[in-house]
């Protein structure tokens, strides 16, 4: 096995992968607890988390990590987004938090 490449997914493409592969190693304890997880804590389809990490990214400038953060808890209040945007280490402005719970809002919801 290679690894073709590697980035940041929301838990809706972990899941979306493991369903994908699941029949191959539905055997495997530790697969399927991560796929229990996955199940328990996906927010919204894996197209959508997609939209809405790629629309943070392009939209607000949030590195991938952020994006993905943010579309894995979406956020209801303004508060819970800031504390999560406060992460990369400065200081986002209101305009900016609230058009990125808008985004999670309108891909998640």
């Amino acid at each position: 096995m290679k690894v073709l490449s590697r980035r940041y997914v929301p838990i809706p493409v972990a899941k979306r992968i493991l369903d994908e592969v699941l029949p191959y190693v539905q055997e495997n304890p530790l697969v399927q607890r991560t796929y229990e997880y996955l199940m328990r804590f996906a927010k919204c389809d894996a197209e959508a988390a997609e939209r809405a990490v790629r629309r943070l990214i392009e939209e607000l400038g949030l590195s991938e990590l952020t994006a993905v953060n943010l579309v894995n808890i979406v956020p209801e209040s303004v508060h819970e987004a800031r504390a999560i945007l406060e992460v990369e280490g400065r200081v986002v402005e209101p305009e900016k938090v609230e058009k990125a719970v808008s985004i999670v809002k309108q891909e998640c919801g």
